[in-house]
C-alpha cells in the first residue's frame, strides 16, 4: 500500500522511505527462504573492471620499478 502512495506522491521523502521498506521486507524474505546469504563474499579480482584497473595501475608504475613491485605485493597479499 505505501509503495502504491509513494508512487502517486510528489513527495520524494515518502518514496524512498517506501523503497528503502520494501528492501527491508524483501532482504528478510530472503533471508527466511535461504535465499539470501549474508555470509557469501564475492572475489572482486575476478571481475573483468578490477583486471583491466590492475593492469592499469601496474602499467602506470612500469617507470617506477621498485613502486610496481610493492604494489603488486601488496595486491597480491589481498588477493591472498
Amino acid at each position: 500500500m505505501i509503495l502504491r502512495e509513494a508512487r502517486t506522491s510528489q513527495d520524494n521523502q515518502l518514496a524512498l522511505k517506501a523503497i528503502a521498506r520494501a528492501e527491508k521486507q524483501l532482504e528478510i524474505e530472503g533471508r527466511m527462504l535461504g535465499e539470501l546469504n549474508a555470509d557469501a563474499a564475492v572475489d572482486v579480482t575476478m571481475l573483468p573492471e578490477w583486471q583491466e584497473l590492475r593492469g592499469t595501475i601496474l602499467q602506470a608504475l612500469e617507470p617506477h620499478p621498485a613502486a610496481r613491485l610493492a604494489v603488486l605485493g601488496a595486491i597480491e597479499n589481498v588477493s591472498a
